[in-house]
């Protein structure tokens, strides 16, 4: 058993599950129990002992391994039909192609990690027939985990999902990767897939040498929403008339396999000018929004080489503020094609370094924007607002209300008897605690009695009310947030940074809340983007928001998209130090339990007081969110995640009873002077120009 236990672990950690350290405990009561425990145990010492020396430091992702078959197709026993027809279409796609015959199944006594890892880093791609069934089968779950941690571990193109029929609740993490839609279980867009997967597959590489990460750079990026994509084709068909070198990106072009949403930010990060077609569904869409905000702010920093460019394509009244924030190019109705040919000319000339009588286009606002102090302002004047800032804080308490977050048990146990108030949260408690119980005998009465051929599965999905997302780097501060979480609310339940790859999704799809601390570790993990990239997909489409984001320190300038997440709370405002400076810590009572918290941990786990008092307004934000929820019966989704810096500033101001300065459309918005017909269907850029 020990042996099997270990060989399992090395195996998913050479497939790319970040495991840490590996521990076999032996418990025992008391220090005798232990060492009767270690006499009884010393075979199994030594084996471990031997284990460790033949796996420890070792290098365990293996390189240079040559690619055997093209495709390795993953399948439910209900799908056989559809990978017949995959396998089919395949080889008309290619005559010669080799693909993995052999259904891989999990094998409960023996270590099948190793095998199935190692035949699927020996095809070039993996294709998982994404259904019902392949949903609610063990084996072919594993199985696309396993596809998902090569993938990850090769840096090559190994995933490949073919959606062929609807799944009513597809898990965020696989949802997040792109697929190969063959919906409606038409032949013809399965062939077509398979004819575009087969002129991708390179045989003759290795692993080691597979795959070189892209730089995603591109000259243009055409954002819309779906349901104007003939208006963004017309957009594309004028950029490659008039250079046809052009890089252009259009989200037609994410690989399969690829997690759409990362690329979609890092793209962004890589592209010259932004194309944004705006519409009454893009207004709507909070992908585009986000996608829109991300851009403005990249556009409005004087260090950021990024333009954007703006097309209002929908004859609309008024659009939101955020997007009044810089000048409109008029492309309603009969100015359509003028203003499009007009536009991408001047943004073809600007890129080849040409000056062009659109030259406001490009020039960036006088504003000079730090979106880190925005978010600051707004989080002051949010605290503030809460707690109005006395100008002499002596003998006074911060925060004021914390009494009232305490239960009264734990202050009987401290010899203290606080009142009213306790009993109030109590009650409070009692029937947030009782609604996720239902909450949760719900969704476990739905998962289970899952079929699988003749066998029953029950599928052991635990729903955590908080799940952590924290580098080990900075796990002194989730600790005392977790402490403080305990503090007040003793029967909510928090995540731990352990189980397998599948528990740790499984916690991510069920949490209430995914809190994030984010630092500048974080955003170099890949597996913590991860985790960040499934509570934003989720706080974007769940009835109740998800993420509780909380920023350590200064983020580094990429990705960009991270410094518009909303953080709730940063431990480097300087209203933290302003508030130690001000309060008088002897003459206050109530610090005393922030103080005895802290206290408990060892000095270098200690987290400051400063970062103490924040991540104990944010513990009391958290579970007052989770309270007024649980009441809510109102849904507010599908809503956009990433902030906007004009929405920062609006926010702040009305809280500190400041104008709020928004500009009317017509003020913004460019209307290009109609040329003659023949002047349209000129394609000359120089000439367009000069008859502009």
């Amino acid at each position: 058993m020990m042996n099997g236990m270990v060989e399992a672990a090395v195996n998913w950690m050479k497939a790319g599950l970040p495991l840490r350290k590996l521990k076999i405990v032996l418990y025992a009561a008391n220090v005798d129990d232990k060492r009767e425990l270690l006499e009884k145990n010393k075979h199994m010492c030594k084996l471990f002992k031997d284990l460790k020396e033949r796996y420890g430091m070792k290098e365990l992702a293996q390189k240079n391994i040559p690619i055997e078959y093209d495709a390795y197709i993953s399948f439910s026993k209900e799908d056989e039909m559809f990978a017949t027809i995959i396998k089919q279409k395949l080889e008309l796609a290619k005559s010669d192609i080799r693909i993995f015959e052999n259904q891989q199944e999990i094998k409960n006594e023996e270590v099948w990690q190793e095998d199935m890892y190692d035949v699927m880093m020996r095809c070039a791609r993996v294709i998982t027939v994404l259904t019902p069934q392949y949903l609610r089968s063990v084996s072919c779950m594993e199985q696309y985990n396993m596809a998902l941690c090569c993938h990850r571990t090769a840096e090559r193109d190994i995933l490949t999902p073919f959606y062929v029929e609807p799944i009513e609740v597809m898990p965020t993490y696989m949802g997040l990767v792109q697929y190969v839609d063959c919906l409606e279980k038409d032949t013809n867009k399965i062939y077509a897939a398979c004819e575009q997967l087969s002129s991708t597959l390179d045989v003759t590489v290795n692993a080691e040498v597979a795959y070189e990460r892209p730089k995603l750079e591109y000259d243009v990026f055409i954002s819309y929403c779906h349901h104007n994509s003939s208006k963004a084709a017309d957009v594309m068909d004028n950029f490659k008339a008039l250079d046809p070198n052009l890089k252009v990106f259009f989200d037609r072009e994410l690989k399969t396999g690829a997690t759409w949403q990362q690329t979609l930010y890092h793209v962004i990060d890589g592209t010259k000018c932004f194309v944004a077609v705006v519409t009454k569904e893009y207004l709507k869409s909070p992908v585009c929004q986000e996608e829109f905000s991300l851009l403005l702010s990249k556009h409005c920093q004087q260090n950021d080489n990024l333009i954007l460019v703006p097309l209002l394509v929908d004859d609309l009244e008024d659009v939101p503020l955020e997007f009044k924030q810089i000048q409109l190019v008029n492309a309603t109705g009969e100015f359509f094609t003028s203003a499009i040919q007009f536009t991408c000319t001047a943004i073809v000339k600007h890129l080849s370094g040409k000056q062009t009588k659109m030259q406001f286009l490009f020039t960036r606002p006088k504003i000079s924007l730090n979106i880190l102090e925005t978010q600051e302002r707004l989080r002051r004047a949010r605290l503030t607002d809460r707690y109005p800032m006395q100008a002499n804080w002596r003998g006074k308490t911060f925060p004021p209300d914390l009494e009232s977050y305490y239960v009264k048990e734990l202050d009987q146990a401290q010899g203290k008897d606080i009142g009213d108030k306790s009993d109030k949260w109590n009650l409070e408690d009692a029937k947030y605690d009782e609604l996720a119980r239902q909450k949760v005998d719900i969704k476990k009465e739905k998962d289970l009695n899952l079929k699988k051929g003749n066998e029953e599965i029950e599928k052991d999905l635990i729903e955590f009310d908080i799940a952590i997302s924290c580098t080990k780097h900075y796990l002194k501060f989730a600790r005392f947030f977790q402490k403080m979480l305990k503090t007040f609310v003793p029967n909510i339940t928090i995540s731990s940074d352990e189980g397998s790859d599948q528990e740790k999704r499984a916690v991510l799809e069920n949490a209430s809340k995914i809190v994030a601390f984010v630092s500048s570790s974080y955003t170099a993990s890949h597996s913590h983007m991860e985790e960040l990239n499934v509570a934003l997909c989720r706080h974007r489409f769940s009835p109740q928001p998800v993420l509780f984001a909380i920023q350590l320190h200064l983020l580094p300038k990429f990705p960009s998209y991270v410094h518009l997440i909303p953080y709730r709370f940063c431990l480097i405002d300087e209203m933290w130090k302003q508030i130690v400076k001000k309060v008088d810590w002897q003459g206050a009572e109530m610090h005393a339990l922030i103080l005895a918290t802290r206290n408990l941990f060892e000095h270098n786990e200690r987290v400051s007081v400063e970062a103490a008092i924040a991540l104990t307004v944010a513990a009391m934000d958290l579970v007052q969110e989770l309270r007024n929820e649980s009441k809510s019966l109102e849904p507010t989704c599908p809503r956009s995640v990433l902030g906007n810096f004009a929405r920062f500033e609006a926010e702040a101001n009305a809280l500190q009873k400041a104008p709020i300065d928004e500009p009317c459309l017509s003020q913004m918005l460019y209307t290009i002077k109609l040329p003659k017909k023949p002047e349209i269907e000129e394609k000359n850029p120089e000439k367009l120009d000069e008859k502009l």
